[in-house]
């Protein structure tokens, strides 16, 4: 879809395509994308899931406990 990305969800999709192979931690992901605080799950969540509306839906994986990555 043609909708923006924000700043934080272009950061997040650029990081993780930089490290596709792996699974990016929640704490690198906070200390890269919310460079301006700290990071809840559920803010990360929120980012996670704009990110699939405006893109697909299986882009991003969890996993559980440890962060996320790309399927691409």
């Amino acid at each position: 879809s043609s909708a923006q990305l924000s700043k934080k969800e272009y950061l997040l999709i650029e990081l993780l395509l930089n490290k596709k192979q792996l699974i990016i931690p929640y704490d690198v992901i906070e200390s890269l994308v919310w460079q301006d605080g700290l990071m809840s799950m559920d803010a990360l969540r929120t980012l996670v899931r704009g990110i699939r509306k405006k893109s697909y839906p299986n882009i991003i994986s969890n996993v559980n406990g440890i962060g996320y990555k790309i399927d691409l």
